[in-house]
C-alpha cells in the first residue's frame, strides 16, 4: 500500500511540474503569420502544392482554446463544407487535427 500511496505522489508531482514548465515557456505559434506559415507546410505535405493552391488565401482564426484554425478558401463547395484546414496548437505547436474540408 505505501509503495502505491508513493507512486502516485510521483506521478502527480510529475504532472504538477510539467504544467508550472509549460506555463513558463513561450508560446511555439504566438501569431498569426506564424501559424500561416505552419499550416501551410502541413496542408502542402498532406494534400499537395497545387490543391492548396486552388485554396489560397488561407484564412487564419484563433479557435477555442489555445488552437489556430488555418484553412483554405474552396472556390466551390466540396462535398459538404468549406475549405481545408489544420488545427495547431498555439502553445506546443502539435496538429491537433488535419480536414479535407471544413463544415
Amino acid at each position: 500500500m505505501l509503495r502505491r500511496g508513493s507512486i502516485f505522489f510521483a506521478l502527480l508531482t510529475a504532472v504538477v511540474s510539467a504544467q508550472a514548465r509549460s506555463a513558463d515557456h513561450p508560446d511555439y505559434v504566438p501569431d498569426k503569420r506564424t501559424a500561416e506559415a505552419v499550416g501551410l507546410a502541413i496542408l502542402q505535405a498532406k494534400f499537395g502544392e497545387a490543391e492548396v493552391k486552388k485554396q489560397l488565401p488561407l484564412t487564419v482564426i484563433r479557435g477555442r482554446g489555445n488552437v489556430w484554425i488555418v484553412q483554405g478558401n474552396a472556390s466551390e463547395p466540396i462535398a459538404t463544407g468549406g475549405g481545408m484546414a489544420v488545427w495547431i496548437d498555439r502553445n506546443s505547436g502539435c496538429i491537433v487535427n488535419v480536414m479535407a474540408y471544413m463544415k
